[in-house]
């Protein structure tokens, strides 16, 4: 069953394609506040990472994925 994971600006949401409704966790880091700041560059894919690791574990995904994964922003 494909995994789907949603980055927007305001939340991160996942779920496995035949679940009738993704989950939804709001996002912590604001984009206004790192381009104001100018700390974007590098910083973003460790959230994204750690965005995703957070969606695998509350999906119940082990260590490998055996679910191929669309993502999406």
């Amino acid at each position: 069953t494909p995994l789907v994971i949603y980055n927007c600006s305001t939340s991160l949401r996942f779920g496995f394609t035949t679940s009738a409704t993704p989950q939804v966790v709001s996002s912590i880091v604001s984009k206004y506040k790192e381009r104001k700041a100018g700390t974007r560059a590098g910083k973003q894919f460790l959230l994204f990472g750690d965005a995703v690791d957070y969606a695998f574990v509350h999906l119940g995904v082990d260590s490998s994925v055996d679910h191929p994964v669309v993502m999406t922003e």
